[in-house]
């Protein structure tokens, strides 16, 4: 037979002969195509190797493997491993004393000092996997929500652009079960969001023993107390001081006492999980101390908003600059000093993806982040709701959220009450309101309590806002903290600039919240049974003085504030002086509405005062608040002060009311509402077609157009008539309301003045209550035999009168059905709307 070369396995572990068979039928090949050539391991001639042409040549004798190292007895005995010939299987010294000749060859290298960290860091990171587990198992009964990528709204082009971020959805959705307690879920190290000259300056103060205030931790991690989230005097505080105090006890016990306990299967692990009866019910869980509440979002509940890909680090901390430049001044409820990025998700994971889809909106890098990250914001927020952790930092993320949520299709599916409402609760769950007694005992715990009272005081504001704007009865209470928010102010060193806006805001919401009790009875706060039984002459006469007084103080503490260089400082007291005047309106327009209903009333100085404060309003917002480049940021709330004045403007150009106002008198409040309007309209505010500017501005159109065609018709009939004509009978024009007011009673009431001098009105810093008596004694608001049967009864030939159905009568609401509007506006047409 001839000579077979020696074929070799690939490196792979495949044979080459497994060539020989076809990959199609599995069948034998046949071997005149097939050539081994290929895979014969070639070798140089001078090592005895053969080519090709000599592969039929029988091959030598192979040479005797070469021994590694010594035999094991001659290693144990230091000595030197001989043979008497080459090709001996034993030694000589094996073969004199007939012992066994074994090699066993050198020992395995050691593995190098990356492999052996490696090794290491794998063992510690499942210790500590295995340690948080047991001390952070989870909620009792976690309901994992994931986003299901086939469910989201989105285009076929955003389906493209979110491609990775989609991906990765798809990932976490199929190991939704390892997410419950940690396991599998991808870390996120938080140190990458920290700024490295911060880290330096950190770790030199904690050599010397100093927790620098910006990282917010306490030296030795140490935990909260219990006695700030629990009433001891109410039945669950009594309840828990017994339960740690019995189980304190039981805990001096021996150790075999405890030892026997748990042979006899008492031991914690065979209690219950959850329930009052549990023996970690009533003590602090981890999330009180910050150290290993981080440790526990790095390796357990990382947003996903990061771990996706949608934000990088880079971008994060460039969002959290927008937040504090740009938000942070409008919803003060953040310290920068101990709020940075990586302290944020240390803190809270939930609040870290609300701060970066609410900055998102305006980061023009990458504006295309903003459209998926609020998909993972409303994620986090019903994790948050149904397992989430009872933290100020919760608080704090629904707070924001509800304010720059969305804007909704329809009222009823607008969930900013909700987010409020579980804002509110949290602050009130927590003892936000409670401020320690004694003096902090560095800048950190200092910034910490500021931090919590702070919350506390927005959600009051918030509160107040949402109230007088919806008419419903308010969460958060009005305690001694809110009343003494001037002390608080006082009383602490590391106060932010925005703390004295903050007490401003309160003290002023105090005021009006005491009005708005008085003025409805549902509220509980009123002394009267009947709002009939209301005298609101001396009501507006002494909450004016209140308003006033209030003033008066806030001039001095903001002095020389309004021409500040910052723009932050600029716009708050700029909103500051707008929810003055919008108190100031509210209570003009529900004086109007009661006197409407007693037509014994006269309505004084009111209509002066709805004029002049509503025009304060929309000058606020164009010449004020424009300079200061925050008008795009805003939230809702403060374009409702805007809007609603120039709906009272509006109201004000009913043909009703003609008598108080003349036709440069109207054609200055549409120019002004006209402004208005092309300010929200302009590029350099509007980001989108869905931003609260475009929302408004249609709003405001809507009621702009029939006013601007009626006041054209009202003056083409005036030039047509003739200067000497002016006290003629106008005729009315098809579908146009008819004014009431007549010649002689336009010229009886106004007492044959010039209704031109209304226009002091117009300006901002205008004391109503001063124009108006100036008014009343030049003869130009309706006199002591003026009444409002004569202002609204019907006249002669049977014309319509006002309806009075809602506030200050019907069609406030007229052209506000688009469903692009929002339609929490409708409520103005509702006579409860102020109350």
């Amino acid at each position: 037979t001839g000579f077979v070369p020696e074929v070799k396995a690939e490196a792979n572990g495949v044979s080459p002969l497994n060539a020989l068979y076809s990959h199609e039928n599995g069948y034998l090949q046949d071997p005149s195509h097939f050539n081994l050539d290929q895979f014969v391991q070639q070798r140089p001639m001078d090592a005895g190797g053969t080519t090709g042409c000599d592969r039929n040549k029988p091959r030598p004798r192979q040479s005797v493997p070469k021994r590694v190292g010594a035999c094991a007895r001659c290693r144990r005995l230091k000595m030197k491993c001989t043979f008497t010939q080459p090709n001996d299987d034993i030694c000589s010294r094996c073969t004199a004393g007939n012992y066994e000749c074994h090699f066993p060859g050198r020992k395995p290298r050691s593995p190098g000092m990356r492999v052996v960290l490696q090794q290491q860091i794998r063992e510690k990171n499942a210790m500590i996997d295995k340690v948080l587990t047991q001390v952070n198992p989870g909620p009792t009964m976690p309901t994992p929500l994931t986003l299901v990528p086939a469910r989201l709204p989105l285009t076929e082009d955003e389906r493209n652009k979110y491609r990775d971020v989609l991906a990765y959805l798809e990932r976490t959705a199929t190991q939704a079960g390892a997410r419950i307690g940690g396991d599998g879920r991808p870390k996120f190290d938080i140190s990458a969001l920290e700024d490295p000259s911060e880290v330096d300056s950190e770790s030199e103060e904690e050599m010397e023993g100093v927790t620098s205030p910006k990282r917010a931790v306490s030296p030795k991690g140490e935990t909260q107390a219990m006695d700030t989230v629990l009433e001891f005097a109410a039945p669950t505080g009594m309840m828990a001081i017994a339960a740690l105090e019995t189980r304190s006890t039981a805990a001096k016990g021996s150790v075999a006492t405890e030892s026997s306990a748990s042979e006899g299967g008492s031991s914690h692990q065979s209690g219950p999980d959850g329930g009052i009866a549990s023996e970690t019910y009533f003590l602090p869980g981890p999330f009180t101390n910050l150290e290993l509440r981080r440790l526990i979002v790095e390796r357990q509940a990382a947003p996903d908003i990061l771990l996706s890909g949608l934000v990088t680090p880079d971008d994060a901390a460039a969002l959290f600059q927008i937040h504090y430049q740009w938000i942070n001044p409008i919803i003060p409820i953040l310290d920068e000093n101990i709020h940075t990025p990586a302290s944020v998700l240390a803190r809270c994971p939930f609040l870290f993806t609300i701060i970066c889809t609410v900055a998102s909106r305006y980061y023009k890098e990458k504006p295309h982040i903003y459209g998926m990250a609020i998909h993972f914001a409303k994620a986090a927020a019903a994790n948050a709701i149904i397992d989430g952790w009872k933290t100020v930092e919760m608080c704090q993320a629904f707070a924001l959220w509800s304010v720059y949520n969305p804007p909704a299709r329809r009222w009823e599916e607008d969930r900013a009450w909700c987010y409020t409402g579980i804002a509110f609760r949290l602050a009130t769950e927590l003892n936000l309101s409670r401020i320690p007694d004694g003096q902090p005992v560095d800048e950190r715990q200092e910034r910490e309590i500021l931090n919590r009272t702070r919350m506390w005081l927005m959600c009051y504001i918030m509160d107040r806002c949402l109230s007088i704007q919806s008419g419903k009865a308010w969460m958060v209470q009005e305690d001694l903290t809110v009343r003494n928010a001037s002390q608080w102010l006082q009383r602490y060193k590391f106060h932010n600039s925005c703390d004295g806006y903050l007490t401003s805001l309160t003290e002023l919401l105090c005021i009006m919240s005491r009005f708005v009790g008085t003025v409805n009875p549902a509220f509980g706060t009123s002394s009267v049974e009947s709002i009939n039984d209301i005298d609101f002459a001396a009501l507006y006469k002494a909450y004016d003085d209140q308003l006033m007084a209030w003033k008066a103080v806030i001039d001095i503490r903001h002095q020389g504030e309004k021409t500040s260089k910052d723009p932050a400082t600029v716009m708050q007291i700029t909103l500051i002086h707008c929810v003055f005047n919008y108190c100031r309106l509210v209570i003009c327009c529900c004086g109007m509405q009661m006197m409407s209903k007693r037509r014994a009333m006269r309505p004084n100085e009111l209509f002066a005062g709805c004029v002049s404060a509503a025009t304060s309003l929309v000058k606020l917002m164009v010449e004020d608040f424009v300079p200061t480049g925050f008008v795009r940021y805003f939230p809702e709330l403060i374009y409702v002060h805007s809007a609603f004045a120039s709906v009272v403007l509006m109201k004000c150009l009913r043909p009703e009311f003609n008598a108080f106002l003349d036709i440069q008198q109207e054609e200055r409040i549409i120019e002004l509402v006209k402004k208005l309007f092309d300010t929200w309209t302009s590029g350099e505010f509007a980001i989108d077609e869905k931003h609260n500017t475009q929302l408004y501005a249609r709003f405001l159109k809507q009621l702009l157009d029939p006013h601007i065609v009626r006041l054209a018709e009202r003056k083409a009939r005036a030039t047509a008539q003739g200067s000497n004509q002016t006290h003629a009978h106008r005729q009315p024009t098809p579908n146009q309301p008819v004014s009431p007011v007549t010649p002689d009673t336009n010229a009886s009431m106004f007492g044959g003045q010039d209704p031109s001098l209304l226009g002091n009105l117009y300006a901002t810093d205008v004391d109503v209550s001063k124009a108006a008596a100036e008014l009343a004694a030049a003869g130009m608001m309706p006199g002591p035999d003026a009444s409002w049967e004569q202002l609204f009864t019907s006249t002669e030939g049977g014309a319509p009168g006002i309806d009075l159905s809602g506030p200050w009568g019907g069609g406030l609401a007229s052209g506000m059905m688009g469903d692009e509007c929002l339609a929490a506006m409708m409520g103005l047409g509702n006579e409860t709307w102020f109350l």
